[in-house]
């Protein structure tokens, strides 16, 4: 998960998009991928105030679904 969010931001093999990069880089956190964190922060700096916000809840939307798909 944070190498899609990694290849979104740079727009590797994927239009770049920070929004869905981040989205990507929360969800890989909050599954314990060690790295995400730190690249989270790093890369947030790049975003606006209202990029933040929507990647936020579009990766508590995307997380919802992963849960439900257990």
């Amino acid at each position: 998960m944070a190498n899609l969010g990694l290849m979104y931001f740079e727009g590797r093999a994927l239009p770049q998009d920070y929004v869905l990069g981040y989205m990507w880089l929360v969800l890989a956190a909050s599954a314990g991928q060690p790295e995400a964190p730190e690249l989270a922060v790093v890369l947030s700096a790049r975003m606006t105030q209202s990029q933040l916000v929507e990647a936020q809840e579009l990766a508590v939307i995307k997380g919802g679904d992963q849960l439900a798909n257990r």
